[in-house]
């Protein structure tokens, strides 16, 4: 192992594993162990690798401190139970988001972290933590919901689309909640080409898509794209996903062979597996949309794409990671639900007012359903 200069392993299923006490591979310059269910501290011999510039051990089960990873170009250890403080005089890239990092007074005040002056490096990614949405549902819905639906449009701007107004999804930070906490966004992990910056989240593609304008744009993150639904009444709803591959496409780069495979998991459950958005739709920036139904209670709504390591990863553009055009949620049957929805909604507690603002938000809902707009209008023409 001493000459092995790379090392790329992904998911993983297995009881746990811990590091070993001592391993020598002094000469490792890019290192991957993501979702391994590694248990355990990260071991402080990694900082001695003096080598190494890549460090992904993302989605893991790693607890305890952070070593100091110093000369690391990039660091990657989202989504495991790290706690502590941030090392000082960190100069890298790293993300930390999803885990229980202790941040200083003024690194939550949005100042550079610890005790002196920051490197020219950029700041650590710390957010979401790990009580994120606990967080963030009592800080928008303050014990009470709100929305019956929900509409995304992935990568592009506020639209219209079958009667619902899509909200834009434009932002290129790695997190994002939008005006008024209605849904937020987590993006996580890198690309593999060294040319991707942020901007690659957001791909727009003007000419050539076969359906309308909300399948022209689309969101996409290196490993890890996760959308929060926040204050939904509680009740069944039908979460439909708009894909289209607007990416790999190309013949003339050779970009059209390549293979964008990822999971979707709704609520915590496998909705898909090794998702291939070119092979299901048939072709590129051809639409192909996925149903599911999941049930919504006094916790957000919570939709994860994940990137696995499979698929192509050495054709150019070299944009691996999940792809999303457009989200859409709306309660399981359109009709019979809202009231269901309404029901589920009132307690023996619930005053007067409330059941008539529940009731008044019911029938605004049902009123704005595409299919009972198009009844409306075909009657208006008789």
């Amino acid at each position: 192992m001493s000459k092995l200069d790379m090392l790329w392993v992904s998911d993983l299923r297995n009881p746990g594993f811990s590091f070993p006490e001592h391993a020598n591979m002094t000469n490792i310059e890019n290192l991957i162990l993501r979702n391994c269910n590694i248990i355990g501290p990260v071991p402080e011999y990694i900082a001695n690798w003096i080598w190494l510039e890549y460090l992904d051990l993302s989605f893991n089960n790693l607890t305890g401190r952070i070593p100091n990873l110093k000369n690391v170009s990039e660091v990657l250890l989202t989504g495991n139970m790290l706690d502590g403080p941030i090392p000082p005089l960190i100069d890298n890239d790293m993300d930390l988001s999803y885990n229980n990092i202790l941040l200083p007074k003024d690194a939550k005040e949005g100042k550079p972290h610890g005790s002196g002056p920051k490197p020219h490096g950029p700041e650590p990614n710390t957010k979401p933590n790990r009580n994120y949405i606990l967080e963030a549902r009592d800080k928008y819905c303050q014990g009470k919901s709100k929305y019956y639906s929900l509409f995304i449009n992935c990568g592009g701007g506020q639209t219209s689309f079958e009667g619902n107004q899509y909200d834009e999804d434009i932002n290129e930070t790695k997190f994002y909640e939008s005006p008024g906490g209605k849904w937020a966004y987590s993006c996580s992990g890198d690309f593999l080409s060294a040319s991707a910056d942020s901007s690659d989240y957001l791909k727009n593609m003007t000419c050539g898509v076969s359906e309308q304008s909300l399948h022209e744009t689309a969101r996409l993150c290196p490993t890890s794209l996760t959308y929060y639904g926040f204050c939904l009444h509680k009740g069944n709803y039908t979460v439909k996903l708009h894909f289209a591959e607007i990416v790999y496409t190309k013949d003339e780069d050779y970009s059209s062979s390549g293979k964008r495979i990822f999971d979707v998991y709704i609520q915590g459950e496998k909705k898909l597996e090794n998702f291939n958005i070119k092979d299901e739709a048939g072709w590129p920036n051809k639409l192909h949309t996925r149903e599911f139904v999941t049930h919504v209670d006094e916790n957000p709504l919570v939709i994860h794409f994940f990137w696995a390591g499979k698929g192509s990863i050495y054709n150019t553009p070299q944009l691996n990671g999940p792809l999303v055009s457009a989200i859409s949620v709306t309660p399981s049957k359109k009709y019979g639900t809202y009231l269901n929805l309404f029901l589920a909604d009132i307690s023996p507690s619930s005053s007067s007012g409330e059941i008539i603002s529940l009731l008044l938000s019911v029938i605004k809902c049902y009123f704005q359903t595409s299919q009972f707009q198009k009844a409306i209008n075909y009657l208006l023409q008789k």
